[in-house]
């Protein structure tokens, strides 16, 4: 399957519009998963949700890529976040209950020295979580991260007001390492 955005697709109408993931008729929606089989064979033993998580920060380069305890609820949820250095787009990726992770995007990624800031939609922590956030944070000398999330609230374009229950900001923190 393969999509053609180009001028020579009679039914595109924008070809000079960048598509990003998304879940509407007007974004890409396209999410395709694989499996492995690594060249030494199948690992002897069962991976933790921790070595995952770790595997996927070490995938990235140094100072783009962390664990981070994102508190939805009681209990923190722990993620991985891309950040990358050039470019304006990364990912969050939330670990999920079979064992795959859910890359939501993060856009208009930008670095200010030791500080960052970008723009996400966050589909998890169920409803409570759900909507358009604007992100700020640093990058501590020692590798450590720390931020805010603030979600977009009445008047703010692409998130519609915030609902009963729906909190205005969550407070997130992380590193290279996963914690346990």
């Amino acid at each position: 399957m393969w999509h053609d955005n180009s001028a020579e697709n009679k039914h595109n109408p924008d070809p000079t519009r960048t598509v990003h993931f998304g879940e509407t008729s007007n974004d890409e929606m396209m999410f395709g998963m694989f499996e492995f089989t690594a060249p030494d064979g199948v690992s002897p033993k069962k991976p933790t949700e921790r070595s995952r998580l770790s595997a996927l920060v070490d995938s990235f380069p140094k100072d783009t890529a962390f664990s981070c305890d994102l508190a939805f609820g009681p209990q923190p949820t722990t993620l991985v976040l891309h950040m990358p250095r050039t470019g304006d787009v990364g990912h969050w990726y939330i670990p999920e209950p079979l064992g795959n992770f859910n890359p939501m995007e993060i856009q208009q990624v930008k670095w200010d020295g030791n500080r960052f800031s970008f723009v996400s939609l966050m589909l998890a922590g169920g409803r409570t979580a759900r909507g358009y956030y604007d992100v700020t944070g640093t990058l501590e000398a020692d590798g450590a991260i720390h931020g805010v999330m603030t979600r977009r609230g009445a008047g703010a374009n692409p998130a519609p007001p915030l609902q009963p229950g729906q909190l205005a900001s969550y407070e997130f923190s992380g590193s290279r390492q996963v914690g346990n």
